[in-house]
C-alpha cells in the first residue's frame, strides 16, 4: 500500500522550487513528487527529479479559471500538499484556502491576510507607513506632492517580482511619463545604498515559534536574486522582523527585504512566498521548506542554530533532459 504524501509543487522551472523538490527529495519513502510548469518537461531540468510531470496553464492570467483548474487537478490526482511559489499563484490560492482543505489539500504559504497585504506593494507601503514608520521609505501618493529636491526617485510596479518595471526616476521629465498610469505603481524616496539585506521568516502560530534567517547579499542578478551571500545576524532588523511578523499576525514562511543605511534599516518590501533565495536559509540552518509544510500540517516547527557568518553562493549545472 502505497502511504507517501502527494505534494504538488508548480512553477517547478524556478530556483524555488528546485531547492523544495531537493529538501524533499530526503525523504523518499514519505513524498511522492508531482511537478508543473508553463513550461514543457524538456525545458525544465528539475523534471528529472520529480516522480510525475505536467504542463500547467499560467497563472498570472485567468486567476479564477487557473484555481478552478488547480482544484480539479488536485482532486483528479488525490494531492495532499501544495507548495506555490509565483506571487499571483500564492494570492489566488491563498483566497481559495478553504475550498482546497475541503478536499485535503495543505497549502504551504502564509496565512491569507499577510498574503493580501504583502502582495500588493502599495497595500504594504501604506501598512508600513501605519504599523512601522521608523523604518519605512517614503512614498508619494500623488504626483502634486513631489517637489523638484525631492528627485531622484524610485518606482516600482504595484503587483510585481524579480525587479521587472522597477527603475529610477531622475526627473520630472521623466515621471511626467508615468502619470497617466500612476495607480500602477508605487513611487517611493531613491536610497542609495548597495547594502540589501534579505529574511526568511518562519513564525508558527499555533506554538508560539518564530526564527529568520538574514542574508547580506554580496553579489546580486538583474532580477533581484542574491548569487553571493554572508549569513548575519543584525539585531535592529531582527526586532524589526518580529515586530512585523506580529502585526501581521504571520502563521507561516515569508521572506522580507531591508536596505542597511546610515539612518537604520529601510524596508523594502514582503514577498509573501518562499523566495528564490530558500536554498541559502536551508543550508544555514533554518528549513524553511520542511517548517512550511509542518506549518500547513499543524505541527511543531524544528529549528537548528542559525550558522552566523557562513557563505553561500549560487552555481548553474548543464544536464541534459
Amino acid at each position: 500500500m502505497n502511504t507517501k504524501q502527494r505534494v504538488l509543487i508548480t512553477a517547478l522551472g524556478t530556483m524555488n522550487c528546485t531547492t523544495i523538490v531537493s529538501e524533499l527529495r530526503k525523504f523518499p519513502n514519505d513524498y511522492y513528487l508531482i511537478g508543473a510548469d508553463i513550461n514543457p518537461a524538456y525545458c525544465i531540468a528539475t523534471s528529472k527529479e520529480v516522480d510525475e510531470f505536467y504542463e500547467f496553464p499560467y497563472s498570472t492570467r485567468d486567476r479564477e479559471g487557473y484555481f478552478s483548474f488547480v482544484y480539479d487537478f488536485c482532486k483528479e490526482h488525490h494531492i495532499d500538499i501544495y507548495y506555490c511559489v509565483v506571487d499571483e499563484e500564492v494570492e489566488t490560492m491563498a483566497k481559495h484556502r478553504d475550498e482546497l482543505a475541503s478536499i485535503g489539500v495543505k497549502l504551504c504559504i502564509a496565512n491569507t491576510d499577510a498574503v493580501i497585504i504583502a502582495h500588493n506593494k502599495d497595500k504594504f507601503a501604506e501598512w508600513s507607513e501605519k504599523n512601522i514608520p521608523s523604518c519605512c521609505i517614503k512614498r508619494y501618493s500623488n504626483y502634486s506632492d513631489i517637489k523638484d529636491s525631492d528627485f531622484p526617485l524610485f518606482i516600482k510596479p504595484i503587483e510585481g517580482r524579480a525587479s521587472i518595471g522597477c527603475r529610477i526616476i531622475s526627473n520630472r521629465a521623466e515621471l511626467q511619463n508615468i502619470v497617466d498610469c500612476w495607480d500602477e505603481y508605487v513611487v517611493q524616496e531613491y536610497i542609495s545604498s548597495t547594502k540589501i539585506v534579505a529574511v526568511d521568516v518562519v513564525r508558527n502560530r499555533m506554538s508560539s515559534q518564530i526564527e529568520i534567517a538574514q542574508r547580506l547579499e554580496l553579489l546580486r542578478n538583474s532580477n533581484g536574486c542574491g548569487v553571493a551571500v554572508e549569513i548575519i545576524d543584525n539585531q535592529d532588523i531582527r526586532e524589526i522582523c518580529f515586530d512585523i511578523a506580529d502585526k501581521l499576525n504571520l502563521h507561516g514562511c515569508i521572506n522580507m527585504e531591508f536596505f542597511l543605511t546610515e539612518k537604520g534599516p529601510r524596508i523594502i518590501e514582503i514577498n509573501p512566498r518562499l523566495p528564490a533565495g530558500i536554498a541559502y536559509s536551508c543550508m544555514a540552518g533554518l528549513d524553511i521548506v520542511m517548517n512550511a509544510l509542518r506549518i500547513a500540517e499543524g505541527a511543531p516547527c524544528s529549528f537548528t542554530p542559525i550558522r552566523v557568518g557562513a557563505h553561500f553562493a549560487k552555481r548553474y549545472e548543464t544536464i541534459e533532459i
